[in-house]
């Protein structure tokens, strides 16, 4: 089935419509062992699989790849500036993308009985990342792998920013540019893949925020 048709499922199961990124919809899940998952929890999977987010708004569940900085629809999502005035405290981590020569993922083959091993971008003299599951077809692994590859890239460097007066309109999959910093830091583009807004007596609302490198 396709990941459109399984969605579609789920979707219609719980009362909502369905919108999923153009480039996802046709792919194909040629194996699909729910067993006892829950529908959030097949979600989950099936992000983590095709590196994509599941969200609900307005009656709507939608499914898109992360990274993208366009609506399921393609519409960009407006590019969001934040500089140093922007925030009272900020952490910078730079990632270690560079320690593995690529992503390595096993599938194991019903008809021969064998196990084989699928690797995108081996680079000699590095071991690649292996992933742990086995999985069911060669197809799956290459996903995996794919997926893999990608958190691995949003991961190369990462910025934490806490805002005093909050930014309601602050959210995931906006991409970020940053300005004030340093030059490391503002070369680089940038993805919010984590937005906490919090509203107290005391405080009134304060937003955190958590950027990945953009890919």
């Amino acid at each position: 089935r396709t990941l459109r048709e399984i969605l579609q499922e789920i979707a219609g199961g719980q009362g909502l419509t369905l919108s999923i990124a153009e480039a996802l919809g046709g792919r194909v899940v040629e194996v699909l062992d729910q067993d006892e998952m829950s529908d959030a929890a097949l979600l989950r999977s099936l992000g983590r699989r095709f590196d994509a987010a599941a969200t609900v708004k307005n009656g709507t569940l939608l499914f898109a790849p992360i990274g993208v900085g366009s609506t399921t629809g393609g519409a960009a999502i407006p590019r969001l500036t934040l500089t140093r005035a922007s925030g009272d405290r900020y952490h910078y981590r730079r990632g270690e993308r560079g320690q593995f020569g690529g992503v390595e993922a096993r599938w194991h083959d019903r008809t021969t009985g064998e196990r084989n091993t699928v690797i995108i971008e081996s680079i000699a003299g590095k071991l690649p990342k292996r992933l742990k599951r086995i999985f069911a077809s060669e197809n799956a692994a290459r996903e995996a792998c794919e997926s893999a590859r990608n958190k691995m890239d949003r991961a190369q460097a990462e910025f934490e920013l806490e805002i005093a007066l909050g930014r309601p309109d602050i959210y995931p999959e906006r991409s970020a540019a940053l300005s004030g910093f340093k030059p490391e830091i503002d070369a680089r583009s940038w993805l919010i893949a984590e937005c906490a807004h919090e509203l107290s007596g005391d405080a009134g609302m304060t937003t955190r925020i958590r950027l990945e490198a953009g890919l």
